[in-house]
């Protein structure tokens, strides 16, 4: 499994964490997931429920992060 931090400031909280069976919202427009995929994978799988040209930027931890 993977962590990946995700910003996505317009992108709707609710339909993004029912991608994955794991997800954290930190706050608006950022979150925590972890999944088996690989990065391009819940890269585009983001993307695909942004608007058209929204921001978006997806980066895998090394190390799983402390809250």
């Amino acid at each position: 499994m993977h962590v990946y931090l995700i910003y996505a400031p317009t992108g709707d909280p609710e339909i993004l964490t029912k991608l994955f069976e794991d997800a954290h919202v930190v706050r608006d427009g950022l979150m925590l997931i972890e999944s088996a995929e690989h990065q391009s994978k819940v890269y585009h799988e983001v993307k695909f429920n942004l608007p058209k040209d929204a921001p978006l930027f997806v980066a895998r931890l090394d190390h799983q992060p402390k809250f």
